[in-house]
C-alpha cells in the first residue's frame, strides 16, 4: 500500500503557479507536455503538489474555483523567504510573526488567491 498523497490544484495559470511553488523550493519532477505544460508535478523533500489545467469536478459536477484550499510550507527562515516572495510580486497577506505554539508564520497568496502559510520552526 502506498502512503503517498498530494494536493492537486486546478488552475488556468499552470505556469504562474508552478513558478510560485518553485520559488518556495519545489522542483519539477514531471510535466506534460514538455512545451507549455498543462500538468506539472512538483516535489520539495517528501512534500508533493500537482498543478493541472484540467477542471476539478466537485460533487455536483461544477469546476472548483480559486482560493478553495490552503497549503503550509516549512522553510528555514520565514522572514527571508517572505522578502524574496514579496520582491517577486507575491501578495503578503500576513507578515511574519511568532506564534504562541513556537513557530514563526507568515501567509502569502499564490497567483490564484489560495492562502499559503510559510512557516519555520523555532531555533534552539
Amino acid at each position: 500500500m502506498s502512503l503517498r498523497a498530494f494536493p492537486l490544484v486546478h488552475t488556468a495559470q499552470v505556469a504562474a503557479l508552478t513558478e510560485f511553488y518553485e520559488r518556495l523550493g519545489f522542483v519539477r519532477r514531471l510535466q506534460h507536455p514538455e512545451d507549455g505544460p498543462s500538468f506539472v508535478a512538483l516535489q520539495r523533500g517528501m512534500a508533493e503538489i500537482a498543478i493541472s489545467s484540467e477542471p476539478a469536478l466537485s460533487e455536483g459536477g461544477a469546476a472548483s474555483g480559486p482560493g478553495q484550499w490552503r497549503m503550509c510550507v516549512f522553510v528555514d527562515a520565514v522572514d527571508a523567504m517572505v522578502d524574496r516572495l514579496s520582491a517577486a510580486g507575491v501578495q503578503v497577506l500576513q507578515e511574519p510573526a511568532d506564534m504562541p505554539w513556537g513557530e514563526r508564520l507568515a501567509v502569502v497568496a499564490d497567483p490564484d488567491g489560495n492562502h499559503v502559510a510559510v512557516v519555520s520552526m523555532p531555533r534552539n
